[in-house]
């Protein structure tokens, strides 16, 4: 099979280039779910809220910062670009995160590894005065500065929309979290998640080569359903509801 579900692109009917989503190979997807709102004109400056992590962090700045953090890239050059990049399955949460960036850049469309044609959505921006923030923040390099445990809870959902997987393990039927990260902020989350719990969670390695500073947070069960309490319990930003639908479900039942 194609796909796990279709034998061919449901548009084009070829098998020739990879599955991008929905039945649709990466072009296919592009066409039907992504519609260009007309020529750009380049020289207009492209608004953004340049300055979301200034001041406080509220709920939607420590969401967004652990987003980035996850799955963003802040440029090292004077063009002050700041970009995030996610698969094209998530096409409607990267619609969402451009909303509450209040960022009017069109979302592009990239090959996510060379030569397979699978296809990941980019939303890139510009912002002087955003980039020198998150520079200052020492984003990428040690734990968001200053943040109480209740934005913490906030941070570590986008960290974990971004970097995080979530799903039902076949033989036992619990629900099963797991987050990959560097040491250093893998050991602040679960700082966080025994503050938030009382629980106490060892961190793993990470099974892939060329990652020595890299681990990982996997939990099932009881503990699971406290993590995402944490990340999920009296939230109002909108997060990527694929993850979360599998904790609500879980919840619900009164059982990890």
């Amino acid at each position: 099979m194609w796909s796990r579900k279709f034998a061919c692109c449901r548009k084009c009917g070829t098998t020739d280039r990879a599955h991008g989503g929905q039945g649709y190979c990466g072009r296919c997807y592009r066409t039907v779910f992504y519609k260009p709102t007309g020529k750009i004109n380049q020289n207009r400056r492209l608004s953004v809220d340049d300055y979301l992590f200034h001041g406080e962090w509220t709920e939607r700045s420590a969401y967004l910062y652990g987003v980035l953090f996850a799955d963003g890239h802040v440029s090292s050059g004077a063009n002050h670009k700041i970009c995030i990049g996610l698969s094209i399955a998530d096409l409607d949460w990267i619609g969402s995160l451009r909303s509450l960036f209040k960022a009017d850049a069109q979302i592009g469309f990239v090959e996510s590894s060379k030569g397979t044609g699978r296809m990941a959505a980019r939303l890139t921006f510009s912002s002087k005065q955003m980039h020198a923030r998150l520079l200052e923040l020492g984003i990428k390099k040690e734990p968001p500065p200053n943040m109480s445990l209740e934005m913490s809870r906030h941070f570590i959902r986008g960290l974990f929309d971004g970097d995080g997987s979530a799903f039902i393990q076949g033989q036992t039927g619990l629900l099963r979290f797991n987050l990959v990260g560097e040491l250093f902020l893998c050991e602040w989350v679960i700082s966080r998640f025994r503050e938030f719990t009382g629980l106490t969670h060892k961190i793993g390695p990470y099974k892939k080569p060329n990652t020595d500073k890299v681990v990982s947070i996997q939990m099932a069960g009881n503990a699971a359903l406290g993590f995402g309490k944490m990340i999920y319990g009296s939230q109002s930003v909108d997060c990527l509801n694929r993850k979360k639908s599998l904790w609500c479900d879980r919840s619900c039942l009164g059982r990890g």
